[in-house]
């Protein structure tokens, strides 16, 4: 997605974001989220570190859970050429 001309008022943007996340939601499809909402802090990192190799201990559930969550993503990602995961937060 290429945008533009854009104002050089910092206050218009967020302006950008709300369209960018509209485009989104018209051409894009909603994937299963469950696993990161509502937000919970450090989720994010945690689940970053059970995508690694050679993690240890063993992964908590909800940690697998996510994880699966994100390959079923790229997966999706994958079988559609030209699309790509986005996620926005607020």
């Amino acid at each position: 997605m290429h945008g533009g001309p854009f104002s050089k008022d910092p206050d218009h943007a967020f302006q950008y974001g709300y369209a960018y996340q509209r485009l989104c939601s018209l051409t894009g499809s909603f994937l299963d989220n469950s696993c990161f909402c509502p937000y919970r802090g450090e989720w994010l990192s945690i689940v970053d570190q059970g995508q690694r190799a050679g993690h240890a201990p063993p992964l908590e559930p909800e940690v697998v859970e996510a994880v699966m969550q994100c390959i079923q993503w790229m997966r999706r990602a994958e079988s559609r050429p030209g699309f790509g995961i986005i996620g926005f937060s607020s």
